[in-house]
C-alpha cells in the first residue's frame, strides 16, 4: 500500500509538488525549472553531510504523499560527541491524505531508521496541533517551546 523510504536527487519534482501545494504556490515553467535546480544542490548538500528527506510513497500511484526532513546535528554536551541528533523538520502529508494514519507511518518509520543510525536524541518542533498529535503518540516528549527569527521576507 505504502513505501517509505530515503529520497534521493531524482525525487526533487515530487517532493516540489508536495510542498507547493501545501504552500498553495504557483510558477510559470521557468520558475520550476530554476527551483527545482536550486533545490537538487541544496538536497545534494544536505545528503552529502548525513541529512535527508524521507518519504512515503502511494505504491498504487507512485505517488509522494508525505515526506519529513532529518537534519543530523552534531552536539558537544558531555554523553553527546560520539553520534549526531536529529532535528526532525518540514513535516508534510499530503491533504488528500491527511488523517488516514501515513504521518504516524512516517514519522515511526523515520524514528526507527535514525535509531538504527545511532542518532543520540530527536527534536521535534511545530506549533501546529496536528503535528503535535502524532509526535506525541510516537513517543515524543513535550519540551521547549519554539522561538525563532525568519531573514526570509515574503
Amino acid at each position: 500500500m505504502y513505501e517509505f523510504r530515503k529520497l534521493e536527487t531524482y525525487n526533487v519534482p515530487c517532493i516540489r509538488k508536495l510542498y507547493f501545494q501545501e504552500e498553495d504556490i504557483q510558477m510559470n515553467f521557468m520558475q520550476i525549472q530554476h527551483y527545482e535546480s536550486r533545490v537538487r544542490k541544496v538536497y545534494e548538500m544536505m545528503l552529502s553531510r548525513g541529512s535527508y528527506i524521507y518519504g512515503c510513497f502511494d505504491k498504487k500511484s507512485s505517488r509522494l504523499v508525505a515526506t519529513i526532513t532529518v537534519n543530523k546535528c552534531l552536539d558537544c554536551y558531555p554523553g553527546y560527541t560520539d553520534n549526531p541528533y536529529i532535528h526532525l523538520e518540514t513535516f508534510i502529508v499530503d491533504k488528500e491524505y491527511q488523517n488516514k494514519g501515513i504521518g504516524t507511518q512516517l514519522v515511526t518509520k523515520v524514528l526507527e531508521v535514525i535509531k538504527e543510525e545511532g542518532c543520540t536524541y530527536v527534536i521535534m518542533q511545530s506549533n501546529n496541533p496536528a503535528v503535535q498529535h502524532i509526535a506525541r503518540k510516537v513517543g515524543l516528549d513535550d519540551s521547549l517551546t519554539d522561538m525563532r527569527i525568519d531573514f526570509v521576507t515574503n
